[in-house]
């Protein structure tokens, strides 16, 4: 069998201490209390080497393929008939086609000053442009002050309008208060 990762190791500490508490026994702290400072120094080690020898899994997003995003139309979790098949869109297509990695960056876009622009320059494609605040490789501090935020545009699908971003973001717009 496979050692436990060190993450685990750790968040199975952390459930022995939930269980102590709805035990009514919170006074028992595993990871601060000195009579358990061998426990720690023992978990310490067995973590650091853990890591070491890269017996653990990275967390990794895994890739929609083509087909997983054509089930998602098919099954209506995509679109725009309806509100919520609209925002589920927007989600989808914006952490999609402006590679955002996290929750936490979807939740930090703003609407206003927005961080994606609508173009729609004369006998050419419309396009979306969307401009990196702070993620989860910039977080805006001292080390990142001379870092150039991320820009990314993305074109209009003019092969397929009811798939086309800049449409389904117009749309939404318009529905906007």
């Amino acid at each position: 069998t496979q050692p436990y990762a060190p993450d685990t190791l750790y968040q199975i500490c952390c459930g022995l201490l939930r269980w102590l508490k709805e035990a009514d026994r919170a006074e028992i702290n595993i990871l601060t209390d000195p009579v358990f400072q061998q426990f720690r120094a023992t978990l310490d080690a067995r973590m650091k080497e853990l890591r070491r020898t890269g017996n653990y899994q990275v967390k990794k997003a895994q890739v929609i393929s083509e087909k997983d995003e054509n089930l998602l139309w098919e099954k209506c979790l995509l679109g725009d008939a309806s509100p919520q098949q609209l925002i589920n869109t927007m989600v989808f297509y914006i952490g999609l086609f402006f590679a955002l990695r996290s929750g936490v960056e979807h939740r930090r876009l703003r609407f206003k000053p927005s961080q994606i622009e609508l173009f729609e320059p004369l006998n050419d494609r419309a396009y979306l442009k969307y401009t990196e605040d702070i993620s989860k490789t910039n977080q805006g501090g001292l080390a990142h002050r001379k870092k150039e935020a991320k820009e990314v545009i993305h074109y209009q699908n003019v092969d397929d309008s009811e798939r086309c971003l800049i449409r389904l973001y117009k749309l939404y717009m318009s529905l906007c208060p």
